[in-house]
């Protein structure tokens, strides 16, 4: 059995919005409102948390692993952004990043989400917030649910909807 993850400082998630006022915004535009629909739509899957807050416990994670207390790869969250194995998005002066890219027991990071952005390619590679917005928006290809809510659910169902928007976008 593995030791629990020692935490000195709590994650916030940034706490989700009541669902009357998200629940029908398709406006993910770099805004308070789409920000606030961001933070519902990754609310089932683990929020989202600030990248100081998120890189302190990696930081934990990773001497409690060197201590023999876990099993850590020894991976930054500057290291994980800088070889694109997560991404992030910048909302007022801050870094935030979706949290079901991590195994939130063990704070990995999970494949399926870098599977699907390796097919998105381009089309949200370079814009976290893109890339955050097509993870959290109803896509038609999944009978109208979010990719994010059908990673664990249909993997290869959310792999073609990404192969056919880098499609439509790439030709």
């Amino acid at each position: 059995m593995q030791a629990p993850l020692a935490v000195s400082a709590p994650l916030r998630l940034l706490p989700a919005p009541p669902d009357d006022q998200a629940a029908h915004v398709l406006d993910l535009a770099p805004s308070s409102g789409g920000f606030r629909t961001l933070s519902a739509a990754f609310r089932a899957s683990g929020g989202i948390a600030r990248a100081d807050d998120l890189a302190r416990l990696l930081c934990d994670r990773v001497a409690d692993a060197d201590a023999g207390d876990g099993d850590g790869d020894g991976s930054s969250l500057d290291h994980l952004l800088a070889r694109a194995k997560v991404f992030s998005f910048a909302w007022r002066d801050r870094v935030w990043l979706p949290m079901f890219q991590f195994d939130l027991r063990r704070l990995s990071v999970q494949q399926a989400p870098q599977q699907v952005r390796a097919e998105l390619l381009g089309t949200c590679a370079t814009d976290g917030w893109d890339c955050a917005s097509w993870f959290a928006l109803p896509h038609a290809a999944l009978q109208q649910r979010a990719p994010v809510d059908m990673l664990a659910f249909d993997l290869p169902g959310v792999l073609n909807a990404a192969r056919a928007d880098r499609w439509v976008l790439t030709g």
